[in-house]
C-alpha cells in the first residue's frame, strides 16, 4: 500500500537580506554587549567628570573673586610704594646727618673740661664777662679785674693747661671807672685771645 502525504512540507523561514546583509548571520549578543559598553560612560564616567568639572569651575570662580579683591586692594594702596620710597629717602638723609654729627662729635668734644679748667684758675679779684669759642677753634675771653697783675697770673695759669698750647695772649686792656663800686673805683677791662688745641687732651 502506498501512502501519500498530502500535507505540504513547510519551508524553512529565511531572514530577508537588508541592504545586502544577512541578518541571520549577525551575532546579536556581541552587538548588545557593544551597545551596553557604549552607554556605560554616559551612566558611570561622564556624571563623575561632570561633578569634577563643577567642582573645578567653582574653585576657578572662587579664585577669580579673590583675584578681583586683591586687585582692588592693590589699587587702594597705589600710593604706599611712593610713601615707602620717600620714607627710605628720609632714612638715608637721617643716616647721613647722623654720620656727620658723629664726625663733629669726634672732632670736637664737649668743652666742659676746658671751662672747668678756666674756672679753677680764675683769681679771686678777676671775673669773666664773656667767652667765645669760634668754629675755627679760636677762643676769646673778656673780663674785668681790680688788679692788672691778676690778669697776668690768669693768663700764665691758663696757658699751663694742655687745652690752649700756650697760645693765650692779652689783646686789650683798659682802665675804666666801675660805677657799681662807687665813685673813684677803677677796674681793668681786658680781652684775651688764643687757640684751642684740644678739647680733651687726655683722650
Amino acid at each position: 500500500m502506498i501512502e501519500i502525504n498530502l500535507l505540504g512540507q513547510k519551508k524553512p523561514f529565511t531572514v530577508p537580506l537588508i541592504l545586502g546583509v544577512d541578518l541571520s548571520k549577525i551575532n546579536w549578543k556581541l552587538i548588545v554587549i557593544a551597545i551596553v559598553f557604549n552607554q556605560l560612560p554616559d551612566f558611570l564616567i561622564y556624571p563623575e567628570w561632570n561633578n569634577e568639572l563643577k567642582i573645578k569651575q567653582g574653585k576657578i570662580s572662587e579664585f577669580r573673586k579673590k583675584l578681583t579683591a586683591l586687585e582692588k586692594e592693590v589699587k587702594s594702596h597705589s600710593g604706599v610704594r611712593k610713601k615707602l620710597e620717600a620714607f627710605n629717602r628720609q632714612v638715608r638723609r637721617l643716616n647721613e646727618r647722623s654720620t656727620q654729627v658723629q664726625k663733629i662729635i669726634q672732632e670736637r668734644t664737649n668743652p666742659a673740661s676746658l671751662l672747668e679748667k678756666i674756672a679753677r684758675v680764675i683769681p679771686g679779684d678777676l671775673w669773666l664777662t664773656a667767652l667765645e669759642i669760634k668754629n675755627d677753634n679760636k677762643i676769646n675771653l673778656f673780663g674785668q679785674s681790680t688788679s692788672y697783675k691778676s690778669i697776668g697770673n690768669f693768663i700764665t695759669s691758663t696757658n699751663e693747661s694742655a687745652f690752649f698750647g700756650r697760645s693765650l695772649n692779652l689783646t686789650d686792656s683798659k682802665t675804666v671807672e666801675d660805677a657799681t663800686q662807687g665813685k673813684g673805683k677803677r677796674v681793668e677791662n681786658f680781652s684775651i685771645a688764643g687757640n684751642i688745641t684740644s678739647f680733651d687732651p687726655w683722650r
